[in-house]
Formats: structure tokens, C-alpha cells, sequence
């Protein structure tokens, strides 16, 4: 009976903190409007994100009291411990503010994070008031406490409401003057796009002389590290990259949205550090994904096309025809030696591996013969495979960094991601192969070729893999959500010879091929041309242009509207 009487406090007290975890959701999607529907809609998730926290604290509280001496005797309402659960609580949600102010740094505009964190703030010093409270017994039991508790419990949120106030989207000014398309001189554009790879492991193989072709473009070209957004989510970083804009700007922030019931509108920056991913289905929200059709910037391709540039990116969802899956299954033998017996707990990762090579053999197949064709001035090749590979063979590739991995198993997938390496490297030699056919290479041709990955994998932390094993998932082994470094390589028509870069930004990307096709770089975007990339003779015939923005210039007006999709 004193466990439901407690569990009544404490589920006062988790509603309350429930309700300040809501007005979360309102600061990381700072565009949603606080109106009686979006409230209506949120209702169910309030009332779910209250449950686990009311069962928590007084089944953790009785447990601690096993040993105790004296019963725990507890009226139906007590205001020791509403104060006691309620401080805890308060605690906790301004942690999560915290938290969440820091990972969707660059998700939300700069003012709604500043504003996250003075609401982190603000809850902080209210948890603290609550918990000194709870603790002095004088004070704890004079009726102007209680009166100060619950009028601090009703100002909060409206505190809250006042400091996240509303947010007004920016536009910039109208540009009017036409732009030009790229100059005859400017090269041709060939980039490609390994989503996972790292220079960690490109270097050691091109050492070896495993990577013939990565290695040329090494040799006569630049390379050096791309830093990436935390947490890393690919198709918010591949947007960055392509656009050279924050993800408060091109509006992808994140792998899925969430619908709200009641046309409350929709969530694009979901709250982490709680169970926000598996209580919005149950509390009757729509998930779907974010794609790069929703984006609000315009990207290089799609720039390149209505300057009448033509341009093209190939990736996986957007083929003219879909590929015989005949050869990616050839291809298996060549990754897994079939008189070696395939353990029995790892038969999944034959299937990965044929899917990851259906994909990445159908969008470099087609992207080759555009390619070939040269109807096209800029082709982007971006191909996912790696990345697939990486997270379920890593372990294999760095069997030392796990500890558990059996010989039988490591013998049949040791060399799996070695050997994806090179099989991307034989299609870098398949579009380049012309180039280098004389002496000169490909420095005296009118080509750029970049190869950038926009993040790398590394182990998955022991926490995480603990978790992943709890739930059934012990082959999980590459891990991207700390955004370690991916890379960038470039070579061609006027770029410096054997140069390290350092580091650099994914953002920088896009402003750098705007600068070698002699175009002017968007003064709303957030990285800067590598011009130190090139060689000296080049940067100095070749001045940067500014615009205002492309998305707010003629080009973004014009009727036809050019995807760049093959």
C-alpha cells in the first residue's frame, strides 16, 4: 500500500517533468507553432513520457529501503516527497536540455540554441531550489516553502514559453542580376562520394600499393580530413556537403520527421536522451523520412543545371533502370573464399554484403556511362556500400579492438573490408583509366576529379556494443555518431602536387567546386572555397566571387526545376 501511495506522488511529479520535456520538443523545432492543436497533439506523448519516471523512482526508492529498520509509513499525500521526486526530476530535464542544446547545435538556428540553453539554465537553478528545500526539514515544512514551490512549479513553464518565444525565418534579399554559366576553360567535375571511408585505413593500403588508383590521385593531388557535424546522421551531412549550408538552412536535420495528429504540424529535430523515438509512433505521431527533395537549399548539381551547366548525381533511389544483380554475385567470391565454411551465426552477412554490392555496382555503372558519354559537364557518384560494410565487418578488419572475435569467423571476413577498398578503387580506374593512359597523367587534362567522404567509422563504443548485444545484435561493429574525420582527395587542372590539406569542413566542399568552375560562392553559405588546394599560378588568375545567395537569385525562380537526377 505505501508503493501505490508513493507511486501517486511521484507520478505528480513525472507529469510536471513530463510537461517541461514537451516545451523540449518546442525548442529544437523552433518553426512549429504553439497553438491548441499542436498541444492537443502532443497530449499522448506527455502522458506516456510520464509512466517510465513514475514507476522508476519509487520502485528504485523501496528497493534502497530493503535493509531499513523502521517501516516506511507514507500518507496518500506527501509533500517530502512530491519535493523529493520532483527536484530529481528537475534535475533530469535540465540535464536533457543540455544535452540536446549541445548535439542540435548545428540543427537549429544559433538564436533557439542560445535560447535552449538559458532554459537549461533556468531549470538547473529551479532543481536546485527544489532539492534545498526537500533536504532542510525547517524549511521544507513552513507553509511559505510550499506556497513558493508551487508558484515557482506554475511560472516555470510559462518562463520556458517566454524564453523560446517565436522564431521568424531570414530571407535574404532578392538578387536580380543574371548569373552566367561556367566558362569553356572551367574542367569537367568528377566526384566521388564513399560514404564511411577514412584516412586511417585509404593510407595504409595506398602504402601497400593496394590502391593503385587512390594512390595517383594521391601523388599528383591534394589530400587531407573532412570534419563532420556530431551526431553524425549521413543524409544531413551528405545535404551539408552538397550545399555548403548548416542543417538550420537547408532544413534536413535529421534521418526521419514526425507527423503530429490533428494537423499539428511536424517535428523535424526529434529530442534525444530519452525514449522519444519509440513513444512518438504509440502517441499516434507519422514517421517518415527526410529526403534531399525536401531540402530548402539549392545544391551544386541543381545550380550547374539551371545555370545551363549540365550536371548529374547518381546514388541509390534515383537509377533509370534498375541493374542485373548477376555480377554483384560473381563478385562474392571475390570478397568471400567459398571453400572457407561460412560460420552458422553469421549467415546475414553474406546477404549485406550481395545487397551493398547491388547498389554501389547499379549507381557506378550508370554514372560511368553518363560519364563516358560526356553529355554531361559534372557527374557525382555517391556510393553507400562502404559505409554498410563498415558497420557490420569492421570488427573483423580490427579484431583487436574488440577481443572477441572467433578465428573461424575472422579467417571467412577478415579481408571483407580491404577488399571493398579496393573493389571502390577498380572503379575510381574504370572512369580514370583514360586520363592516365599517357605519362602527362591527369594533372594537363581539363578534368577535376574529388573523392570526399563526408565522416569515417570507428569501433562502437563498449556501452553501445553491450546494448546492441542485449538486444539481439552481436554483429554490429562500425559506429558514426561521433562523426569521426572522413576525407577528401582531389587532383586535376590546376591543383597543388602531393599537398596535405589538414582538415577542412564538409561545408567546404561545395564552395570549392563553385571556385574551380570560375563561379561565384553564396555569401548565406556557411563554408569557404580550399583555395589553398590549388596551385599558386592558378589562384592567381582566378579571383573569388561573391553572390548574396543562389536560392534567393533569378535561378532559383525559374520555372523549370531541375533536380539533378540523371
Amino acid at each position: 500500500m505505501v508503493f501505490v501511495r508513493m507511486l501517486a506522488v511521484a507520478w505528480l511529479s513525472s507529469l510536471y517533468a513530463a510537461l517541461l520535456l514537451v516545451l523540449l520538443v518546442f525548442f529544437l523545432n523552433p518553426i512549429v507553432p504553439i497553438r491548441l492543436g499542436t498541444l492537443a497533439a502532443l497530449l499522448p506523448l506527455w502522458v506516456l513520457l510520464s509512466l517510465p519516471l513514475a514507476v522508476a523512482w519509487p520502485a528504485g526508492y523501496r528497493f534502497l529501503r530493503i535493509f531499513a529498520r523502521r517501516r516506511l509509513r507514507l500518507r496518500w499525500f506527501s509533500f517530502k516527497y512530491l519535493l523529493g521526486f520532483s527536484g530529481v526530476n528537475l534535475v533530469l530535464v535540465s540535464i536533457l536540455y543540455g544535452l540536446n542544446a549541445e548535439l542540435a547545435g548545428v540543427s537549429i538556428p544559433q538564436d533557439a540554441g542560445t535560447r535552449l540553453r538559458v532554459a537549461a539554465c533556468v531549470v538547473g537553478l529551479t532543481a536546485v531550489g527544489v532539492i534545498l528545500a526537500a533536504l532542510i526539514q525547517g524549511v521544507r515544512k513552513a507553509r511559505a516553502t510550499r506556497r513558493a514551490c508551487f508558484l515557482a512549479a506554475g511560472l516555470l513553464p510559462i518562463l520556458l514559453l517566454m524564453v523560446r518565444g517565436s522564431h521568424t525565418e531570414a530571407k535574404p534579399s532578392p538578387y536580380t542580376p543574371e548569373l552566367v554559366p561556367p566558362s569553356r576553360d572551367a574542367p569537367r567535375l568528377l566526384v566521388f562520394g564513399f560514404e564511411g571511408a577514412t584516412l586511417d585505413q585509404v593510407l595504409p593500403l595506398v602504402a601497400q600499393g593496394k590502391l593503385p588508383w587512390l594512390g595517383k590521385l594521391i601523388q599528383q593531388g591534394a589530400h587531407g580530413r573532412l570534419a563532420s557535424f556530431r551526431p553524425c546522421v549521413p543524409v544531413v551531412a551528405w545535404e551539408s556537403l552538397f550545399t555548403g549550408k548548416l542543417p538550420s538552412k537547408h532544413h534536413i536535420l535529421g534521418d526521419v520527421r514526425y507527423d503530429l495528429p490533428f494537423g499539428g504540424g511536424e517535428l523535424r529535430v526529434a529530442p534525444r536522451g530519452f525514449l522519444f523515438r519509440r513513444l512518438a509512433p504509440l502517441s499516434g505521431m507519422t514517421r517518415s523520412t527526410q529526403n534531399p527533395s525536401q531540402s530548402r537549399a539549392l545544391t551544386l548539381v541543381q545550380i550547374l543545371n539551371r545555370l545551363h551547366s549540365p550536371a548529374a548525381i547518381f546514388r541509390t533511389g534515383e537509377l533509370r533502370e534498375p541493374r542485373s544483380a548477376s555480377r554483384p554475385s560473381a563478385l562474392l567470391d571475390r570478397f568471400l573464399d567459398p571453400e572457407i565454411p561460412t560460420p552458422p551465426s553469421t549467415r546475414r552477412l553474406r546477404d549485406d554484403l550481395r545487397r551493398a554490392l547491388e547498389e554501389d555496382e547499379a549507381v557506378a555503372s550508370e554514372a560511368l556511362e553518363a560519364w563516358r558519354g560526356g553529355s554531361y559537364g559534372t557527374v557525382v557518384v555517391q556510393l553507400p556500400g562502404l559505409d554498410r560494410v563498415s558497420h557490420l565487418f569492421l570488427r573483423y578488419a580490427m579484431p583487436a579492438s574488440f577481443g572477441d572475435v572467433p578465428p573461424k569467423e575472422l579467417e571467412k571476413y577478415g579481408a571483407v573490408l580491404e577488399r571493398y577498398y579496393r573493389y571502390l578503387d577498380d572503379w575510381i580506374g574504370e572512369f580514370l583509366a583514360p586520363y592516365f593512359a599517357s605519362d602527362e597523367g591527369i594533372g594537363e587534362r581539363k578534368v577535376l576529379v574529388m573523392i570526399v567522404s563526408p565522416y569515417g567509422i570507428e569501433p562502437v563504443p563498449l556501452l553501445e556494443r553491450f546494448l546492441l548485444w542485449l538486444g539481439g545484435d552481436r554483429l554490429a561493429s562500425g559506429y558514426h555518431d561521433r562523426a569521426p574525420d572522413g576525407l577528401i582527395v582531389a587532383a586535376g587542372s590546376g591543383v597543388f602536387h602531393g599537398k596535405p590539406l589538414g582538415k577542412a569542413s564538409i561545408l567546404d566542399v561545395t564552395p570549392t567546386l563553385l571556385y574551380d568552375l570560375r563561379l561565384a560562392i553564396g555569401m548565406d553559405m556557411d563554408g569557404h572555397p580550399l583555395t589553398h588546394l590549388f596551385d599558386e599560378a592558378t589562384i592567381s588568375r582566378r579571383p573569388v566571387l561573391l553572390i548574396p545567395s543562389y536560392e534567393a537569385s533569378r535561378i532559383s525562380r525559374r520555372k523549370e526545376e531541375s533536380s539533378g537526377s540523371p
